[in-house]
């Protein structure tokens, strides 16, 4: 919930280093865990132009397959190229690194790293060094968050964000309250899509900077 200490953090950070110079944010993975973190700021105008997504699928619990789509469908909207960040620490079984691997090519990743050097194992080194087959790209045209009227979060304030972007209104805050509900069926009336009001799929598209 710091949004400016967020943002004097990195207005410091880029009058030390420039604006062209490459940052990358790394941070939680599921952005609907964290709605008070200040994604938006990170991965926002004068932000970090790469977000590195801690995928550590053993410490989430979760198969990683199912952490790549939580992951994705959630960080996509911020518009920043993903290097997705894997878990070598804690001892992950070498079938979930080439998993990971594999998955990072699917989504279309441009380059993945790993945490971390000292907790490597020397069959990780092996594992992730081998030569990958080529896989198929995973299909993402469903994979965004849905939002609806009544939700919290950086999410929503993105959302509104990227309202103002499009020259609609959007009051303060990261509610979604009845104005945005109204500005997202205005949106969807404009796309031809069925004016639910709700932030989905078939709607983000519409509203992202890439869809224009």
């Amino acid at each position: 919930g710091r949004y400016a200490q967020a943002r004097a953090y990195m207005t410091a950070l880029r009058g030390a280093v420039g604006p062209g110079y490459p940052i990358a944010f790394t941070g939680f993975p599921y952005v609907d865990l964290h709605p008070r973190f200040p994604y938006s700021v990170f991965l926002g105008p004068g932000g970090a132009q790469f977000n590195v997504p801690q995928i550590y699928w053993k410490a989430l619990d979760a198969p990683v397959a199912t952490a790549f789509a939580r992951t994705y469908s959630h960080n996509r909207i911020y518009g920043r190229p993903i290097r997705p960040l894997g878990q070598l620490w804690n001892g992950p079984a070498r079938a979930q690194v080439l998993s990971f691997r594999r998955l990072a090519q699917g989504y279309g990743a441009a380059g993945l790293s790993w945490w971390n050097w000292e907790q490597t194992r020397a069959a990780d080194w092996a594992t992730i060094s081998a030569p990958v087959a080529a896989v198929a790209p995973v299909d993402t045209t469903a994979a965004y968050p849905v939002l609806r009227r009544g939700m919290r979060g950086d999410m929503v304030l993105w959302a509104k964000q990227q309202m103002v972007r499009l020259g609609r209104p959007a009051t303060p805050g990261t509610l979604f309250d009845g104005d945005l509900e109204r500005t997202v069926r205005d949106l969807q009336l404009i796309k031809g899509l069925a004016p639910t009001g709700v932030l989905d799929a078939t709607t983000w598209p519409g509203l992202l900077p890439a869809a224009e």
